[in-house]
């Protein structure tokens, strides 16, 4: 049953989406902009079989700087991207097929419902494959809780511990406290620790991601330390380096350019001093292949 009013993520619209639109500009139906052989996530999600992404279109965030603005911009035209569970089920089970076992549902928190649907529908043709939950962390608690049964790792962003840069960058000042929010009740319902299989491949558990961005140390500085104040060291950790100037965040300095390698290595010393050991760190020039380009049918093929 259609949910009467949607309070999936922390914007709590409230609206009923077949009627009014929401932050999101999403209605009721289901949008997907790209379903693709991704090989560009950390190295324990999928391994060399990759993860088979869904890109849902729209987004419940509207960062300036998002390399992803061609189908996160929430004024991107939805209609060429509608699309429905049977069809969307069709599509990653031909990827499933071709040697995918994990599934990556990217940007899903509007889609909650549509999500829900895809993996009962995919469990009754018999395919199970471990079901990772990519958001920006802007998730209630009820959201996450629906999902709870479905999902096997989650990978959240956090995004900033700026309250003052969460409401420049993304219109949000309440992003970091939702955020841990959101991110105490993936802990919860998954654990602290990342569970692998014989061959190193992730299959239960949170890794959570933060994106370095140029000109805001101090930003990573305070990500890091609300972290380690909620929870601990012992969380995974993704520090990614990958930002590059891209939508609105190019015209705009210090966003107009790339993260250099004093700021990068700033934060990762941080991180070692507060005592976090478990995730990945990113080479530099990652910042070159991790600009996708949703008008091509290969997203992500170097440019």
């Amino acid at each position: 049953m259609p949910m009467e009013k949607c309070y999936l993520c922390g914007q709590r619209c409230g609206v009923r989406r077949s009627v009014q639109l929401g932050v999101c500009r999403i209605d009721d139906g289901l949008y997907v902009a790209s379903v693709y052989r991704h090989k560009g996530e950390e190295p324990v999600l999928g391994g060399d079989g990759s993860v088979c992404n869904v890109f849902f279109a729209h987004c419940n965030m509207q960062c300036l700087y998002c390399q992803n603005y061609q189908i996160s911009d929430n004024t991107a035209a939805l209609a060429p991207w509608r699309t429905t569970v049977p069809d969307l089920s069709e599509r990653v089970k031909h990827l499933l097929d071709a040697g995918c076992d994990t599934l990556g549902l990217v940007s899903p928190t509007p889609y909650v419902e549509s999500a829900i649907a895809l993996v009962e529908r995919l469990h009754g043709d018999g395919y199970f494959p471990t079901v990772v939950y990519n958001t920006n962390g802007y998730d209630t608690v009820d959201a996450l809780r629906s999902v709870e049964q479905y999902v096997d790792i989650y990978l959240p962003d956090y995004k900033y511990g700026s309250y003052g840069l969460a409401k420049h960058l993304s219109g949000i000042g309440d992003y970091p406290d939702v955020a841990l929010e959101a991110i105490g009740e993936m802990l919860r319902q998954k654990g602290g620790g990342v569970e692998y299989d014989g061959a190193g491949i992730a299959r239960r558990g949170v890794i959570v991601r933060h994106m370095v961005l140029p000109g805001f140390v101090e930003n990573s500085r305070a990500a890091l330390i609300n972290l380690s104040v909620e929870f601990g060291c012992d969380i995974t950790l993704s520090l990614m380096a990958q930002y590059n100037p891209a939508h609105r965040g190019a015209r705009i300095a210090p966003l107009d350019r790339r993260v250099s390698a004093e700021e990068y290595d700033a934060v990762l010393s941080l991180a070692s001093e507060l005592g976090f050991t478990h995730g990945w760190t990113q080479e530099l020039v990652s910042a070159l292949t991790y600009n996708p380009d949703f008008t091509k049918a290969d997203p992500f093929a170097p440019r």
